[in-house]
C-alpha cells in the first residue's frame, strides 16, 4: 500500500481525532467514577483495588486478538463498532443498577470497557501510518497522548463533579450520549486497508498472525521484546500510585472530598498534555537511546510524595505535592509513550502494524491488575505508614532504569530506516 498524503491534518486524521477526542472523554469519566463508587460505598481501598484488578483481565486476553483483527478488518468498522457497542453497554449498565448487585455489575462492565477500548486503541494506532506521512508519526503520536490524557484532565474533573452532585446515572447518561456521537463521526473516516494473506480460515489466520508478531518481536526486532518488559515494569508501579494510592490518601488520610481526589486526576492529566505537547515539538530530538532517563526522572518524582507522609506535614501541602508530582510524572511517561510507540511504528511493516499495537497494548496491561491488586492492599496495611510505599516504589523505577540503560544504548542511531528493509 502506497501513502498519498503529505500532511499531518488531513480530513481523515481529523475525522478520528474528533471521534477519539469525543470517546475517550466519556471513557475518561466512566473509568474513574465506577471504581470510585465503589469506593464510596464500601470504604474499602482492597475492595477499590480489586474490582480495577480484575477489570483489566479481559484486556490482556483480547489486546493481542484485537490487534490482529485490526490488521484483518476494516479498521474504521472497528473502530466505529466498538464505540456504538461501548454506548449500548453504558445505557445497559444504566438500565440495571436498580436491581442487580452494583459490585459484579461493575466489575463486568468494566471488564468490557477495558476490553473494547484496548481494540479500539490497537485499531486506532495501527491506522496513524496509513492515514499520516511518516515524518509525521511522532507528531500524530503527540496528538493522540494529548487527547488520551485531556480526556484523563476533564473526565476526572466532570466525573467528581458529577458523582457528588447527581450521582452515577448523571454519569451514565453524559458518557452514553458521548458515545453515540463519536461513533457517528466515526463513519466519515477513510483507512486504507492492507491485504493480508489469509488461508480462508479467520480463527486459524489470526492465531497465526499473533505468533508471526511474537517472532517478529523476539527474533527480528529483539528491542521489542525489551520496550515490551518496560511497559510492563511502568504499569506495575504507577497506576496503582495514581488510582489507588491517590484517591486512599486523599479521601481518608488527608479527610479531604471527592472532589479533591478529581481536581488532583485532572492535574494530572494536564501534566498529560503539556507531555504530549512537548513531546510533538521535540519530536525526533527525543531519542530512544535515552530512554532510560525517563525512568530514573519518575523514581525522582516519586519521592516527595513520600516525604510528606514521613515528616509531619500541612493537609494542603501534602495534597499540593502529591498532585505536583503526579502532573510531573505523568507528563514524563506521556513523552516516553510517543518516543516508544512512534519508534515501534517506525520499525514495524504494516501488514503487522496491528500485531504490534496489540501485543504493545497486552504488555502495558498484563503487569498492571496485580500492580493495582497489590497497592489496595499495601495502602490498607500501611495506612499509617505510606511513605514505605513510595520510598519502596521509588527504588524499584530506579533499578528498572539501571537495568534499561544497556538496551536503550544499544539501539543504533539509524535503526529506524533500517529497520524494514530487512
Amino acid at each position: 500500500m502506497e501513502l498519498t498524503v503529505t500532511k499531518l491534518w488531513n480530513k481523515n486524521f481529523i475525522m478520528l481525532t474528533i471521534g477519539q477526542v469525543v470517546s475517550l472523554f466519556a471513557n475518561g469519566i466512566l473509568r474513574f467514577a465506577m471504581p470510585l463508587y465503589i469506593l464510596y460505598a464500601s470504604g474499602s481501598p482492597e475492595l477499590m483495588g480489586r474490582v480495577m484488578a480484575l477489570s483489566i483481565i479481559p484486556t490482556i486476553l483480547v489486546s493481542p486478538f484485537g490487534g490482529a483483527l485490526a490488521d484483518r478488518l476494516n479498521k474504521k468498522r472497528v473502530i466505529v463498532f466498538l464505540d456504538f457497542f461501548t454506548a449500548a453497554i453504558t445505557f445497559a449498565y444504566l438500565w440495571s443498577i436498580g436491581f442487580l448487585s452494583i459490585v459484579p455489575l461493575t466489575v463486568l462492565t468494566l471488564m468490557l470497557y477495558s476490553a473494547i477500548k484496548s481494540a479500539i486503541s490497537s485499531a486506532t494506532d495501527a491506522s496513524f501510518p496509513l492515514i499520516v506521512p511518516s515524518e509525521e508519526l511522532s507528531r500524530a503520536n503527540s496528538v493522540n497522548m494529548s487527547i488520551n490524557t485531556l480526556s484523563m484532565t476533564l473526565g476526572p474533573l466532570l466525573g467528581g463533579i458529577l458523582l457528588a452532585e447527581f450521582g452515577l446515572e448523571s454519569i451514565l447518561i453524559v458518557s452514553g450520549i458521548c458515545l453515540t456521537f463519536a461513533a457517528v463521526m466515526e463513519l466519515f473516516i477513510h483507512i486504507p486497508k492492507v491485504k493480508q494473506v489469509s488461508t480462508g480460515n479467520m480463527f486459524a489466520d489470526v492465531i497465526g498472525d499473533i505468533g508471526d508478531g511474537i517472532r517478529f518481536a523476539i527474533k527480528k526486532q529483539p528491542i521489542m521484546a525489551k520496550m515490551f518488559s518496560l511497559a510492563m515494569a511502568i504499569n506495575f508501579i504507577l497506576p496503582g500510585i495514581a488510582f489507588i494510592g491517590i484517591p486512599v490518601l486523599i479521601t481518608q488520610n488527608l479527610d479531604m472530598s471527592e472532589r479533591m481526589v478529581g481536581i488532583s486526576h485532572s492535574v494530572m492529566g494536564a501534566g498529560g498534555v503539556v507531555g504530549g505537547i512537548v513531546g510533538g515539538i521535540l519530536g525526533q530530538k527525543l531519542r530512544i537511546q535515552k530512554g532510560h532517563l525517563f525512568f530514573v526522572v519518575l523514581g525522582i518524582l516519586i519521592l516527595p510524595m513520600g516525604l510528606v507522609f514521613f515528616v509531619p506535614t500541612h493537609t494542603f501541602l501534602a495534597y499540593s505535592t502529591m498532585t505536583a508530582m503526579l502532573m510531573l510524572m505523568f507528563g514524563t511517561v506521556t513523552m516516553f509513550s510517543i518516543t516508544v510507540m512512534t519508534f515501534i511504528q517506525h520499525i514495524t511493516p504494516s501488514e503487522m502494524l496491528g500485531k504490534m499495537m496489540g501485543l504493545f497494548m497486552t504488555a502495558t496491561l498484563v503487569a498492571q491488575p496485580l500492580g493495582n491488586w497489590v497497592a489496595g492492599f499495601l495502602f490498607e496495611q500501611f495506612a499509617d505508614n505510606s511513605s514505605i510505599i513510595f520510598f519502596s516504589a521509588a527504588l524499584l523505577t530506579i533499578l528498572t532504569a539501571l537495568w534499561s540503560r544497556k538496551h536503550f544504548k544499544g539501539i543504533p542511531l539509524d535503526s529506524k530506516m533500517e529497520a524494514n528493509k530487512e
